[in-house]
């Protein structure tokens, strides 16, 4: 079939103007930062005449509902820069004040209130990032960024304010250089992109596009001009503390005792971290629920300690690291010979702490480090013999050494290489164990396939039988990007692999094969913003008998509709 001429030119004309919109649409906007060259009062009025020199107009771009279309609100920017601290100026215009949603929540809860926000990545790497955000209340959200998860016990301290007029709302945000990691030398990289929650409008906005077809988030954010090169202040504290803890028995006998300590943080050139604790005390740290547990398995509690959940990322890597057995229940709490006269008077629950260190950091040429130490004093349980009204002491917790270790290596378009060790070392004849795993994680140019491999070793050492040794495999294969998505791995777990020492993991012995394909469209034409229709399909054998355990088929749906919030989820397991 021939083509004439005019309609080659038709369609040259058509594809010019489609690249054009699309590049509009995808290419990643530049804002500029400047000097502050006055005192900025945080007060939600924006004032200062160097805000009315520098806002500029955010052209917001929609993610929900109408993926790719401009915001329905007009929305206006500014950021400014001392050598303490980021200044963000957000103006969010709307027709009405009664359509600003204010609901009153707790920190770093948002809620159903409009917000505004800013994500930052500063090495812009996108491997570590920063969100902060503010209700139309008031309420403060912080959180830290990775590839594949957000961590909102980053808990730092700044400043915000908002204020709310008839056709707008206004929010200034004060934030600290030192409450950020980022490079000393160059921060010509320094990445960033400003969100706006509507409630109203069921709108999710962003300043630079922000594609749900497109694998990640830190690699879609917007570039920071104007920022070279700051120093901020000597980021180094001592906390002392001294504690008085009285307990009282149901019989009405009181025990009370004193408690000191030191804490001590230094950051070194805002990329590496000291953390050090000398008998540290966390009695303010939130208690654990009560859980009555029927299962075979232990359970798994969350982390509350600060010092456990700030700056720890590094080393969720590969999910071998489980904190809380650090000052945990004794080992061998459960396990006193008793005769048959004896009784236990005497059982600690958890082993005390003698001192944590934490060093985490990275260097300008993409390698990131964690160091992790904890060591815990012997514990003894004390055993009564009901006859003669003697006592004896049994150790059920040796003096006890921590050490985890996390090297992260950044490579090219994302991909990473980590090595970790964990290791546990206990005094006397009680078995020492270690836990050694590589891992390797690629994504192509366009971040729209990726492979994910780990291989991991667990040693136990003993002292008067044969030492053991288990082995963890696990492959993963996918397309990550675009709107038809699906992946494929294969995990291996030998019957004498076991992390447990200073890692979490409710079972081994097992082989896993999964598989899962996925549609999701988020322009809808009609009444939906998005929706997803998804297969999995995974077998599960006891790896040592060969026998198959779990066969399933997932077939399922869900989206959103446009005009009102509502999500719906159908499932159809086989």
């Amino acid at each position: 079939m021939k083509i004439s001429k005019k309609t080659n030119i038709c369609r040259l004309v058509v594809l010019c103007v489609f690249g054009f919109v699309l590049h509009n649409v995808t290419a990643q906007k530049s804002i500029k930062i400047h000097k502050a060259t006055e005192i900025i009062k945080i007060d939600g009025e924006a004032t200062e005449a160097i805000w009315q020199q520098h806002l500029v107009a955010g052209n917001f771009i929609q993610t929900l509902p109408e993926a790719g279309k401009s915001s329905k609100q007009k929305t206006d920017i500014a950021i400014l820069f001392d050598d303490s601290y980021l200044y963000v100026l957000g103006i969010l215009y709307v027709d009405d004040k009664n359509e600003i949603s204010s609901q009153l929540t707790a920190r770093d809860d948002v809620g159903n209130a409009d917000v505004f926000g800013i994500q930052i990545d500063p090495f812009g790497e996108a491997r570590e990032g920063y969100d902060f955000s503010v209700t139309a209340a008031g309420v403060q959200s912080d959180q830290k960024i990775t590839p594949t998860d957000t961590y909102a016990n980053y808990n730092v301290v700044w400043q915000s304010k908002v204020k709310l007029y008839a056709t707008k709302w206004i929010v200034e945000m004060k934030i600290p250089f030192n409450s950020i990691r980022f490079p000393k030398e160059d921060l010509s990289n320094f990445k960033i992109n400003f969100q706006r929650i509507t409630n109203a409008l069921n709108e999710d906005a962003y300043w630079n596009p922000i594609r749900l077809d497109v694998d990640g988030y830190l690699n879609q954010l917007g570039k920071l001009n104007g920022l070279n090169s700051i120093m901020p202040p000597l980021n180094l504290s001592f906390n002392p503390f001294v504690s008085v803890v009285t307990e009282k028995s149901p019989t009405g006998t009181k025990n009370t005792t004193f408690n000191g300590g030191l804490d001590v943080k230094y950051v070194h050139k805002n990329a590496y971290t000291l953390d050090v604790s000398l008998i540290p005390d966390f009695s303010q740290a939130p208690s654990d629920d009560q859980i009555f547990n029927l299962s075979p398995f232990e359970v798994k509690f969350n982390e509350n300690r600060q010092f456990f959940v700030e700056g720890t990322e590094i080393f969720d890597k590969g999910g071998y690291l489980y904190t809380r057995r650090i000052g945990g229940a004794p080992i061998s709490k459960d396990n006193i010979h008793l005769s048959e006269y004896e009784e236990a008077k005497e059982n600690p629950v958890t082993s005390n702490i003698i001192n944590l260190l934490k060093f985490t950091g990275k260097s300008k040429n993409g390698l990131s480090i964690g160091v992790l130490n904890g060591i815990t004093a012997e514990s003894e349980a004390e055993i009564k013999n009901i006859n003669t009204n003697t006592t004896r002491k049994v150790v059920t917790n040796p003096l006890t050494n921590y050490n985890a270790i996390v090297l992260d290596k950044a490579l090219k378009n994302n991909s990473s290489l980590t090595f970790i060790n964990n290791s546990v070392l206990r005094s006397g004849a009680i078995y020492d164990a270690n836990l050694t795993a590589l891992l390797y994680r690629y994504y192509n140019k366009n971040r729209t396939y990726s492979m994910y491999f780990k291989k991991a070793l667990s040693q136990k050492y003993f002292s008067n039988t044969e030492d053991e040794f288990g082995h963890e495999y696990y492959g993963y294969a996918g397309k990550v990007s675009g709107k038809w998505r699906g992946g494929a791995s294969i995990k291996l777990l030998d019957d004498k692999f076991d992390s447990n020492d200073f890692g979490y993991l409710s079972r081994n012995n097992e082989l896993r094969f999964k598989g899962d394909l996925s549609y999701t469209n988020n322009k809808p034409k009609k009444i939906f913003s998005r929706y997803q229709v998804f297969l999995d399909h995974q077998q599960r054998y006891y790896y040592s008998l060969m026998k198959q355990e779990q066969t399933y088929y997932k077939l399922g749906t869900y989206g959103v509709l446009k005009k009102i919030i509502i999500l719906f989820l159908l499932n159809l397991d086989i």
